[in-house]
């Protein structure tokens, strides 16, 4: 049994409701009924023309997640928060909105501000291009 992840690799609960619910229509012979999925990638339950909801309420998953599925979630969670709060020297974390580079993009490189404060982050198209408050030492790459 996996813990389905998002793009941000967190567990995702969404995911482990939707694959009980289906669990569950699979069990007692019924047709899970899908999400819509907009233009834009986004998923919304199926409603009708009156604005109800088209799924069954007892296809919901929620209710139909196992002990052991919720044990292994809680455990895949406290290890994502674990590495969230400590993260490895020099390891950017995708949506860390302080280790971005001054393009936007994840930052790969990082130096400490002279005086203290947080630290400066590069990526490898502006690698060499530092501020005059950033400590002036090597560059240290994130351990691989």
């Amino acid at each position: 049994m996996s813990i389905p992840l998002d793009e941000h690799s967190q567990p995702d609960l969404q995911a482990l409701v939707e694959r009980a619910g289906r669990r569950y229509c699979a069990l007692i012979g019924e047709v899970y009924v899908e999400d819509v999925v907009d233009e834009k990638g986004n998923k919304h339950p199926p409603l009708d023309e009156k604005g109800n909801l088209k799924r069954p309420r007892h296809q919901g998953g929620y209710q139909h997640i196992m002990p052991e599925e919720w044990a292994e979630y809680d455990r895949a969670m406290a290890a994502w928060q674990e590495a969230r709060r400590h993260p490895v020297q020099g390891a950017v974390v995708a949506d860390d909105r302080e280790a971005l580079c001054i393009c936007g993009s994840p930052g790969v490189y990082c130096r400490p501000r002279k005086g203290g404060g947080r630290s400066i982050w590069r990526c490898e198209e502006h690698r060499n291009n530092w501020p005059d408050y950033a400590e002036d030492i090597p560059l240290r790459e994130p351990a691989r």
